[in-house]
């Protein structure tokens, strides 16, 4: 296992990406829980009512390539993150 990385050796503009790439993922994992919330709430009112179209046709339209798409960049952007925070692969 590799040493604790010391982030006080990291340079104004490294440090300066960090705080700018966290509040992003925070804005990213907001937007694709309640994407995620939207999703789940319009499935079950489906299914309580009965209407079998809005628990499977739901994902045929454009709101659900939405929230998959913000999930990716989520995870590009959480690994763009870690490396920023100087995470190495062999972790």
């Amino acid at each position: 296992m590799s040493e604790p990385v010391n982030e006080e050796k990291f340079g104004p503009t490294r440090k300066t990406l960090i705080k700018i790439g966290n509040v992003v993922f925070v804005v990213l994992l907001a937007v694709m829980l309640a994407l995620g919330v939207v999703v789940v709430v319009v499935q079950l009112a489906g299914l309580i009512g009965g209407r079998t179209a809005l628990v499977t046709g739901f994902g045929d339209d454009g709101f659900t390539k939405i929230a998959c798409l913000v999930a990716g960049l989520l995870g590009i952007h959480t690994l763009i993150l870690a490396k920023l925070h100087g995470w190495k692969p062999s972790d």
